[in-house]
């Protein structure tokens, strides 16, 4: 996995005693032809059907497979799982056509940083996380961006901004803006700002991009919203 990742800062994750899975971190993360980009998931839940789930849910490197063998399965060194909606979807959102070429897909995924908010294993996929797990995932999520610096922030679902006021409270970053924006699709679209050492990271949420997703819409709402990382990742290499 180590050729897809920037492993550079996994001491300083380590160094984090919430965080359970570590994030994904693009090989290209910081390139300086792109702002940094950090994608938030949602949680992972415990699946059916594997005697093994509990054990490979429960690896440190969970989330850095899921985005390897879901984001890069095109790759020809090892196999992995094409039915990835959410991936295919998140896809969309940024390139604003359905399919995606494998060059397109690899552009994406190394360029960017990925975690999920919730920092626990929910038993099941019927499960929701609760409004502290969300507190404490936003509380984890500073302690990484304190290290990893994005530009942006994208939330992959809209009821963790619910718990970011809270957070902050909580914690030493500022929340600095907050607004519930226009409907998108059939969710209303929400945006903040906060500060964190002195660095303030715009943040967007977005409808979880499971089912029911309008990827158009939601398209032209992250084409505006993050522009200069939406026209740097679809600029054609000279």
């Amino acid at each position: 996995m180590e050729k897809f990742i920037d492993n550079q800062f996994d001491n300083d994750f380590n160094s984090i005693k919430s965080l359970k899975w570590k994030p994904w971190v693009g090989k290209n993360y910081l390139d300086k032809k792109k702002p940094k980009l950090l994608i938030l998931g949602e949680s992972h839940y415990l699946w059916e059907g594997e005697k093994e789930a509990l054990e490979i849910l429960d690896n440190p490197k969970f989330t850095r497979a899921f985005i390897k063998n879901s984001g890069l399965y095109f790759d020809s060194d090892y196999k992995g799982n094409s039915n990835a909606h959410i991936i295919r979807n998140t896809e969309r959102v940024f390139f604003n056509q359905k399919n995606s070429s494998d060059e397109m897909k690899r552009n994406l995924w190394y360029s960017v940083s990925y975690m999920v908010n919730v920092q626990r294993i929910l038993p099941s996929i019927d499960e929701r996380p609760v409004f502290r797990d969300f507190v404490n995932g936003w509380k984890t999520i500073f302690e990484v961006i304190d290290f990893i610096k994005p530009d942006y922030i994208i939330s992959l679902g809209v009821q963790s901004a619910n718990s970011l006021s809270k957070a902050t409270r909580e914690s030493e970053v500022e929340l600095l803006d907050f607004k519930k924006g226009n409907k998108v699709g059939n969710v209303y679209s929400r945006k903040a700002k906060i500060k964190c050492n002195n660095i303030e990271i715009p943040i967007i949420f977005i409808q979880h991009p499971s089912s029911y997703f309008s990827w158009v819409k939601w398209s032209e709402y992250v084409g505006k919203e993050m522009n200069k990382y939406v026209d740097a990742l679809n600029r054609k290499s000279p």
